[in-house]
């Protein structure tokens, strides 16, 4: 039993060192070390990579299926009332902090990734609100707070296992979206939005926690990933003054 434990830790820390940094390097790549064509195809083939990987790692060394059951009606209303919460605050903070914002530089960052085009910028953020925040739930919930939970020793006790995995995994989750933000804004908008991408990620981990299935946090997600279309499309589309 013991062995067995060990081994499913020893795979757990391979897991999150071939999983965990990914996302955060394509996003270097793409916005940051090189920008233009081979930064997006570094950025591409991480995002590739954030999918097949937990895939092929639950098939070939778990040997299990990734089967990802109905939520509960419960879980459900959590993942509505909470997204809608978190979307009404973004809006509130967005409209607190919009005068601060530099509007000349996120806009040549905007050019330079093909966002400032409104067809480009609507197809992105519908493959954002639709397809990509059900990708994060899988890999960064269902993959990552899943292996990190498995590192946690279980005389620590169920609840407390589980905050601690929702807190890692929320940190774990928060690092790529701290360097893309450091690429659109700088200073204090950076602090502001990596807070709230972490208790964003903390509750959809607790979602998950919760009803351990992906449905509730990617409702959730859902709402948030709205409100940031709506923020996006004003700060690159609105007539400066």
């Amino acid at each position: 039993m013991m062995q067995t434990l060990d081994q499913a830790r020893r795979r757990a820390v391979t897991a999150l060192i071939l999983i965990v940094p990914a996302q955060s390097l394509g996003v270097a790549a793409m916005l940051l070390a090189l920008q233009g064509p081979i930064g997006l195809s570094i950025n591409l083939l991480s995002r590739v990579w954030m999918v097949l990987f937990p895939l092929l790692w639950t098939l070939r060394i778990e040997r299990r299926k990734p089967l990802l059951k109905w939520p509960s009606l419960s879980g459900i209303v959590a993942g509505i009332v909470t997204g809608i919460i978190m979307m009404l605050v973004m809006l509130g903070c967005y409209g607190l902090v919009a005068d601060q914002m530099d509007l000349t530089q996120i806009r040549n960052r905007a050019q330079q990734t093909g966002f400032d085009n409104p067809v480009q910028f609507a197809a992105m953020f519908g493959f954002i609100i639709l397809l990509n925040s059900l990708l994060e739930e899988f890999v960064w919930r269902w993959f990552v707070f899943r292996n990190l939970e498995t590192l946690i020793p279980r005389r620590m006790g169920q609840y407390v296992r589980q905050g601690i995995a929702v807190g890692l995994s929320a940190l774990a989750f928060s690092i790529h979206h701290v360097v893309a933000l450091s690429a659109w804004v700088g200073g204090g908008l950076v602090i502001l939005g990596s807070v709230g991408v972490f208790l964003g990620a903390v509750v959809w981990s607790a979602l998950y926690a919760y009803d351990r299935t992906l449905w509730p946090s990617y409702v959730s997600h859902i709402f948030a990933d709205v409100a940031i279309v709506i923020i996006g499309y004003d700060v690159l589309f609105r007539p400066s003054m």
